[in-house]
């Protein structure tokens, strides 16, 4: 009876532990290619989208939509390349080829490189954090 209990304790952490949690590294290919799919469409970021939701965290979501919002009533730019891919223009391979080329972690959060198309010559990082269980965007740097 005891070994019964003791697998029924350990049943709900094992279902926990596969249900929606990916790697870090597959989530941030899942969402670059999405979001290059989004960006070759011309379809504009929305914040507050079921794909945004899984895959940003709220906290930068939130400061991206304050900033879009703020554009919108300047009729300035703020920034002048794409926060998650960090250039003003995309490749046509790079939604087709998106590759991660390293992962570190540090106590901030898990870095994962990305390289976009082929040639690899456009390189970010993404800053993943865990968040409510999945593993989340918290913000990119351009590497190259």
């Amino acid at each position: 009876m005891i070994r019964i209990s003791y697998l029924l304790l350990l049943l709900p952490t094992s279902v926990m532990a596969t249900s929606g949690n990916k790697e870090p590294q597959q989530t941030a290919v899942e969402f670059n290619h999405w979001y290059l799919s989004q960006v070759e469409l011309n379809i504009e970021p929305n914040y507050t989208s079921r794909e945004m939701k899984k895959y940003v965290t709220t906290a930068t979501r939130e400061k991206l939509q304050r900033i879009t919002d703020q554009e919108q009533q300047s009729g300035d730019a703020l920034y002048d390349a794409d926060y998650f891919i960090k250039s003003q223009y995309v490749d046509d391979d790079w939604s087709e080829k998106v590759t991660v080329l390293s992962a570190d972690r540090d106590p901030v959060c898990l870095t994962v490189k990305i390289a976009f198309g082929a040639k690899q010559a456009h390189v970010v990082a993404d800053c993943m954090v865990f968040e409510n269980g999945l593993w989340k965007i918290e913000s990119v740097t351009n590497i190259k």
